[in-house]
């Protein structure tokens, strides 16, 4: 495998426009290191603060430590003791809408999403399944790693905001997904399941891979296009703000596996889908030229 540190744009000032013509629509990575200077969650968010706004709300979901039941106080407490021999676990995906929303005044405008094309009105309501984009907290400690190499679900958009602490990403393109033995039951997942080393014997194939490394600091925001493999390491105690998004670049893949998803023995209806969501990407394509990279 080789790995390149410093194949990833990092561009600061970084307008819509510019965005969405040079990264979104093309489907390449990017850090911008002051896409959210306006949110107030840089200068108000840590572990204490979270602890005692919000340290007793309960919290019961599967994260990448298993089950984790308890209060979110507890929870921050384990992460502020957290080390990288005995790492807490990594909540992730934690829905800030449903469970924490007095949190969503801190992080509006969401960043680097392009035109949003999944809170359109034109979506089926069965895309409902990707959250419409909505926000979703990731905490964890120094170790914590997310434990498979993926690209996101339905290959969306994903763009992650550290608000406290380091965080390191492996990133690879779509075509280097054949060295990462996709699950045939998943295949936006791999089946590798350890690394720093990846068991050679097993998995062979992996030392052809070329992978992009990068560490975004606090304040800092991730831009991973759709289809694009990654993997993360905490560095030290972490809070993260995380969504997904659709837009014109990677609407045909998205579409494709939403048909997939939702296909059944009702061949006509599955054609009427197909058609449908070529019919609502060609719309919105056509608004996004007109109206620019904001819908």
């Amino acid at each position: 495998m080789s790995t390149d540190n410093a194949g990833i744009d990092r561009r600061p000032g970084l307008s819509a426009r510019e965005f969405v013509d040079r990264y979104a629509n093309p489907g390449k990575p990017v850090v911008v290191p002051d896409a959210t200077k306006h949110w107030a969650a840089h200068s108000k968010w840590s572990l204490d603060w979270l602890a005692g706004e919000f340290g007793a709300h309960t919290l019961d979901h599967i994260d990448t430590g298993g089950r984790h039941s308890g209060t979110l106080g507890e929870f921050c407490a384990q992460v502020a003791n957290s080390s990288e021999n005995c790492p807490a676990p990594y909540l992730t995906e934690y829905p800030i809408d449903q469970e924490l929303p007095a949190l969503l005044e801190d992080i509006m405008p969401l960043p680097l999403a392009g035109p949003a094309w999944l809170n359109n009105g034109l979506m089926p309501r069965a895309c409902s399944t990707v959250r419409s984009g909505s926000p979703e907290l990731l905490i964890g400690g120094p170790g914590a790693r997310f434990p498979r190499l993926h690209y996101d679900f339905l290959h969306t958009n994903a763009t992650i905001t550290q608000i406290v602490g380091r965080k390191q990403f492996w990133l690879a393109a779509p075509d280097q997904g054949r060295y990462f033995y996709p699950d045939p039951r998943r295949p936006n997942l791999s089946c590798i399941d350890c690394f720093d080393p990846v068991d050679a014997e097993r998995f062979p194939d992996y030392t052809q891979a070329s992978v992009y490394s990068v560490v975004v600091e606090p304040g800092e925001s991730i831009f991973i296009p759709a289809g694009w493999w990654h993997r993360t390491l905490i560095m030290e105690p972490s809070i993260a703000v995380s969504f997904n998004s659709v837009n014109r670049g990677n609407w045909q893949a998205f579409s494709r596996d939403w048909v997939a998803m939702n296909q059944n023995d009702a061949s006509l209806r599955t054609r009427a889908k197909i058609a449908y969501m070529r019919l609502v990407g060609s719309w919105l394509g056509v608004v996004e030229r007109l109206r620019g990279p904001h819908l």
